[in-house]
């Protein structure tokens, strides 16, 4: 037996009631899940619709619709039986089908075989369907197993994709980070280093003017005791003029 899900609701126009019944591993017992009053219209049906939607919140998210049946008249979903899988009717079917040809093939009468040759193609047929539903849900197991592994690569590259834009722009962040930085402590060394020659350079500016002050007054000096010299010589020599 498949470990699909079986969900039944039941709408009952007299009590507004919705119930929603559910079998998660399709082992014959129902329990409801859901159970409230809504207030719809007594026509609503004639322009209704089925939607169905599902999500797993993983990966993967791939969802098989089996069937989909309707049934008019019973509000109560605990008083519906569930009709057989389609794929099982299909398969017995198919199995009749197979087994009539090949006994017609043989010119083998079913009305002529005994009770325990019929007990005997009655086993053949139910063991044939048995592999048959065995291959059938083997395919939809594989195919499932194949789009979740497609989707997970997907959402695998798609994770790579985003945490590699990430990186870059993380990457281009701290490369700007770092020509800021290399740049403000390039132009703080340099600010430093000439206000260091700027302070070099004030300090032989004032020692050359100071040296220079002195030397212009040694000369200076010189050329007033010159002067006074030659004055005295002059006023000495008026002095012995005029006594003469």
């Amino acid at each position: 037996m498949d470990n699909y899900a079986v969900v039944k609701i039941g709408y009952s126009s007299k009590t507004g009631l919705v119930r929603v019944a559910i079998d998660e591993r399709n082992t014959g017992n129902f329990h409801i899940c859901v159970s409230e009053h809504v207030d719809l219209k007594p026509d609503w049906w004639k322009t209704a619709h089925i939607g169905i939607s599902a999500s797993t919140g993983q990966l993967a998210d791939n969802h098989d619709i089996l069937s989909v049946e309707t049934e008019d008249g019973e509000g109560n979903p605990d008083n519906v039986a569930v009709s057989e899988s389609k794929v099982v009717k299909e398969l017995e079917e198919e199995e009749t089908s197979a087994f009539r040809t090949m006994m017609a093939k043989r010119s083998i009468n079913p009305s002529m075989l005994t009770a325990q040759e019929n007990a005997i193609v009655r086993v053949m047929e139910a063991v044939d369907q048995r592999r048959r539903l065995d291959i059938s849900k083997l395919k939809r197991e594989l195919e499932h197993r194949i789009v979740s592994v497609d989707e997970s690569l997907n959402n695998m590259i798609k994770k790579l994709q985003q945490s590699s834009d990430i990186s870059e722009s993380r990457i281009f962040d701290i490369e700007q980070t770092l020509k800021r930085d290399v740049q403000s402590s390039i132009n703080t060394k340099l600010e430093k280093r000439v206000k260091a020659i700027e302070d070099v350079f004030d300090a032989h500016l004032k020692e050359a003017v100071k040296k220079s002050n002195k030397a212009w007054m040694i000369p200076f000096v010189l050329l007033v005791v010159v002067i006074a010299f030659v004055l005295l010589f002059v006023y000495v020599g008026m002095g012995r003029e005029c006594e003469v």
